[in-house]
């Protein structure tokens, strides 16, 4: 059997990218228009691992409202820019670094497996620039910096 054409690998790279970008953008938009205002993303999450010891109970607990405006704007934000295909590669990896202190602060076994997929899809956005197949990031790469799109060959 013959491996999959290069565009048939990219198409499902895009799905993925705007799966993940749709889930995030939707999910951070509801929190945002919560009628009672953005929930405490932050209650429940175990701040007691090493990971978190030192500024988790010194600076996440009490800033806990700011910080899930915070988060749920960065989701909403993210999520957009996922779906555009915009600075895919810098966000996709933040995203990463994101969902990964959340994976360690994470009470719940069921939440745990969810943050686990979403960040292998993440992971698979900055390893195939997913961003320019189907994306601005195609046409960013060429007006932008390449420090800012983490784009492409070097252009000389």
């Amino acid at each position: 059997m013959a491996p999959p054409a290069p565009y048939t690998l990219a198409r499902g790279v895009v799905l993925v990218r705007v799966v993940l970008g749709l889930l995030l953008a939707l999910h951070g938009a509801g929190h945002l228009l919560a009628t009672n205002g953005v929930p405490d993303l932050v209650a429940g999450a175990d701040l007691s691992s090493p990971l978190f010891a030192g500024w988790g109970e010194r600076w996440v607990a009490p800033h806990s409202a700011g910080l899930s405006v915070f988060l749920a704007w960065f989701e909403a934000a993210v999520g957009a820019l996922l779906v555009l295909g915009a600075f895919v590669r810098p966000l996709a990896t933040l995203l990463l670094l994101v969902l990964v202190l959340l994976f360690v602060a994470s009470y719940d076994d069921a939440e745990r497996e969810l943050i686990a997929l979403a960040a292998a899809c993440a992971l698979a956005c900055v390893l195939s620039d997913a961003g320019r197949v189907r994306g601005l990031d195609a046409l960013l790469d060429a007006r932008l910096p390449r420090w800012l799109t983490w784009g492409g060959a070097p252009r000389g």
